[in-house]
Order: structure tokens, then sequence, then C-alpha cells
């Protein structure tokens, strides 16, 4: 519930609840906890050498991490979509 994430929902891009881990570790009305969160941003920092942690690169190596992720399941069909996606522009 830290002020900083407060206006996550305003631009409608992201669902943002709360979790008072001074009562609970998971709510009990909304079972929200915060498991995968932490585990998304141990996944993404795993990924990223430590030498290249560094601000100016973060939105690159967030956007990598996202789009691996949704794609999983197949790397290679999306990255050539995307890339006749790009040249078609």
């Amino acid at each position: 519930m830290w002020k900083g994430y407060a206006g996550l929902s305003e631009d409608g891009v992201f669902q943002h609840l709360t979790v008072n881990h001074s009562q609970h570790f998971k709510d009990p009305e909304t079972d929200v906890h915060t498991n995968t969160i932490e585990g998304t941003w141990n996944g993404l920092k795993t990924t990223i050498r430590s030498r290249n942690r560094v601000e100016h690169e973060v939105n690159k190596h967030l956007w990598e991490f996202v789009w691996r992720r949704k794609n999983s399941e197949h790397l290679w069909e999306s990255l050539i979509q995307a890339l006749s996606f790009k040249c078609n522009i």
C-alpha cells in the first residue's frame, strides 16, 4: 500500500490491488498477494547482468522481458510477425 503506487490504475493500463501487510500477507477478501509481482521482479532482475542494471536501460529490458513472457510459447513465430509488421509500416 505504498503511496508511490497509488496512481497506477489511473491510466487504465494496470489493475492495481493492494495488500496491507501489517494485517495479512494475503487479502482475505480479494485473495491478492505479492508473491506474483515479487517473482516477476526477481525473474526480470536475473535476466539482466548486474553491470547492465542502469537507469537508462530499464525500459528496454522491461519491454523485452514482457514480450518474451507474453510470447514464450511461440517466440520465433512472434518475432517474425513483429519484424514483418515493422517492415510494412
